[in-house]
């Protein structure tokens, strides 16, 4: 069960473990890793959001670009290339063996018509490499 409230709420929800509850014992654990408050962390809130939108987003898999540029500058490409898709929610750059950077890449777009937009760059060129989009259908 998650409980929300204000500052403080979740040291008082785990100093009820081990209370009497009309015949019941309470029992109250912390998820791991997180603290009585943590639902209230500026950061835990902001990466749930994210989290949230990532997996309302449509995935593509993108490949085309040139690997032997800078890894920052190809995440740039990506950027501009589908930013008039949609809220690109995230890109990510593979790895193979040894760390050496794969032709492909991930990139979630959130929107209205992400979908249709993403698959209209499929063969256009993007600065110099040509875009191959394949949009992928995760359960």
């Amino acid at each position: 069960m998650e409980i929300q409230g204000d500052e403080g709420t979740g040291q008082k929800v785990l100093e009820l473990n081990g209370s009497d509850v009309g015949g019941w014992n309470v029992v109250v654990h912390a998820l791991p890793n997180q603290g009585p408050d943590s639902a209230f962390c500026p950061k835990a809130a902001a990466f749930r959001a994210q989290s949230k939108r990532k997996n309302q987003s449509t995935t593509f898999l993108v490949s085309g670009f040139d690997t032997s540029l800078p890894e920052a500058y190809i995440e740039r490409s990506l950027s501009k290339c589908f930013s008039s898709c949609g809220e690109i929610t995230g890109i990510s750059l593979t790895r193979g063996v040894g760390g050496v950077l794969k032709s492909y890449a991930f990139i979630s777009i959130l929107g209205e018509g992400a979908s249709e937009k993403a698959l209209k760059l499929n063969g256009s060129d993007a600065g110099g490499w040509k875009v191959s989009v394949v949009v992928l259908r995760l359960p």
